[in-house]
């Protein structure tokens, strides 16, 4: 998702929504990336390489926790959760402030 822009994705959503709608339970399941965490010398060093391979920009679609939620309500889902995961080497053996994460997933129910 990070490929397409905002309005782009949360078109994705809507069709998304709509399509597990149609079931008796959907799930949702993606990765996700916060804004306000991805501000590090070396994740704004990859996300350029990134964007010069891929020949376009990548986007953070979420500033903050409630924003997913906020988004995914708007495209149709029921409820969502932001499960926040530690990146490789996130705890306090690694130097690393055990209390950053560097991604986490979007669980979204219709």
């Amino acid at each position: 998702m990070n490929y397409l822009s905002p309005e782009l994705a949360r078109g994705v959503w809507k069709r998304i929504a709509a399509a597990l709608g149609r079931f008796p339970h959907g799930l949702y399941l993606a990765d996700a990336y916060l804004s306000t965490e991805q501000r590090s010398k070396a994740m704004l060093a990859f996300g350029a390489m990134l964007s010069a391979f891929v020949r376009g920009r990548m986007h953070v679609h979420f500033a903050r926790r409630k924003d997913a939620a906020q988004l995914m309500k708007k495209a149709g889902f029921k409820s969502s959760t932001l499960h926040e995961t530690r990146g490789p080497g996130g705890d306090a053996r690694s130097g690393e402030n055990p209390r950053r994460r560097s991604r986490a997933r979007v669980e979204a129910v219709r």
